[in-house]
């Protein structure tokens, strides 16, 4: 059983996973940054995408979302597991739904083209305390299931003006 500060941290780093998907909800790409270290890892290697800096996950990010009407991704049941004062590893569920254009030929169509699709998965996150604040070092995203079926829900609030 953990103790006390042991909570405490286990804590810290849910609100770091729950501030990432707050971040993406809203395109808050500076609070988005804030939560990486210089050197953290993001990859989907199922889908051969890997960056090495958060400078550039941030960059991958924006790049891939601008035409996004809107996109939602939502945490499920983090585990997390503490590795040391310093160190731990979390695992989350999460599930994206998503409906813009494509930004330029690709796999998901021509350019301009409608793209829809959601996913399910799971984040599989190394996470360190640096500067006294717990960031993400190297997180894995494992996609589990995608759906590509028209998305056809109305959009009661555009993505730019979340606030």
């Amino acid at each position: 059983m953990a103790d006390d500060g042991d909570w405490i941290e286990m804590f810290k780093i849910q609100q770091l996973l729950y501030r990432y998907f707050d971040a993406v909800n809203r395109a808050d790409l500076v609070a988005m940054r804030a939560l990486y270290a210089d050197d953290a890892v993001w990859e989907i290697p199922l889908m051969g995408m890997r960056c090495d800096s958060g400078d550039a996950y941030i960059e991958l990010f924006r790049e891939s979302t601008a035409t996004a009407e809107f996109m939602i991704m939502t945490p499920h049941c983090p585990v997390i597991d503490l590795l040391g004062t310093d160190a731990a590893r979390a695992r989350t569920t999460a599930h994206e739904l998503t409906r813009g254009t494509a930004s330029e030929d690709g796999a998901l169509g021509e350019k301009g083209a409608v793209v829809t699709y959601q996913n399910f998965g799971i984040y599989y996150d190394e996470i360190a305390r640096i500067g006294g604040e717990w960031r993400f070092r190297h997180r894995t995203y494992v996609p589990i299931y995608m759906d590509l079926a028209p998305v056809t829900g109305s959009v009661a609030t555009e993505r730019a003006s979340i606030p």
